[in-house]
């Protein structure tokens, strides 16, 4: 799997400097490259928690890489649940919509 880019490879890719680049992307997105990078991947694995098959393991190898638990923390510390939770609320709601 391809490692994501850094901010200084992405920088040189847009040919700007790196600290002309975090400076562009705070004012025009609120945040850093890296934090927006890591709220996409948290998305993403929220996204595949609640609608596919995939263990959580491997949601997390998928989207992160690494250590499945520590990626775990940063979803709940970010969001207030973790990816299971995340499944498990997608699985009652789909059961409760059948039920009318």
């Amino acid at each position: 799997m391809k490692e994501d880019l850094t901010t200084d490879e992405l920088a040189r890719q847009v040919k700007i400097s790196t600290v002309h680049l975090r400076a562009l992307f705070k004012r025009d997105m609120g945040t850093t490259p890296d934090r927006y990078a890591k709220q996409l991947k948290m998305e993403n694995a929220i996204k595949l928690a609640e609608d596919s098959p995939m263990t959580i393991n491997r949601i997390v190898e998928v989207v992160r890489g690494g250590d499945a638990s520590h990626f775990q923390r940063e979803v709940k510390k970010t969001f207030g649940k973790t990816l299971g939770d995340f499944r498990r609320l997608r699985f009652e709601q789909a059961e409760e919509g059948q039920g009318e």
